[in-house]
Parts: structure tokens; sequence; C-alpha cells
């Protein structure tokens, strides 16, 4: 993450189908990481797959995933159209 209501990266390349740890730094404010299948899934309310606390700023947090190929979405639980992002499991 880096300062306001922005992660560093808006799109992240992990392996399908293997366990990865994604640590979200959180510098500034107040912010979370959660991993859904799909953008949709997240506008629509479902559960993420992978979600940290919530935490006030200087702190990490981590979540640990194994998505299948593909497209799937991240965001920022409390700025949720703000901070957005995309996991590309391949």
């Amino acid at each position: 993450m880096v300062p306001g209501t922005a992660f560093d990266k808006d799109e992240l390349r992990i392996p399908a189908d293997t366990v990865v740890e994604i640590t979200a730094d959180n510098t500034d404010g107040f912010h979370s990481f959660a991993v859904f299948e799909s953008q949709d899934a997240a506008e629509s309310g479902e559960d993420p797959i992978a979600e940290t606390e919530t935490c006030s700023a200087p702190c990490k947090r981590t979540v640990e995933v194994q998505l299948s190929a593909g497209e799937h979405f991240f965001r920022c639980q409390v700025h949720t159209t703000a901070m957005t992002g995309t996991i590309t499991a391949e």
C-alpha cells in the first residue's frame, strides 16, 4: 500500500493451484486486504476467499490463498472502490 487510498500494485501474478502468502504492508491509514473469486462476487456481497483484519498504519497483515487458474479480484474492505486490483493465477 502507498500513502492515501491506493495499493502500490493493481495487478498480481501468482502460480495457480499453489499456496501463496500475500502480505499487505499498510504504511498509511486504516486498511485491509481481501481476495474474491471475481469483482462481481465482491460487489454482490459474497464472502472473500481470504481476508486480513483491518488495521491502522503502520501494520502488516498476511493472507494465504490457493487460487485456480484465471483472474481473481482483490480490494481493501474499507475503501472498496478506490483500492482494487486483479490477481492472475497461471
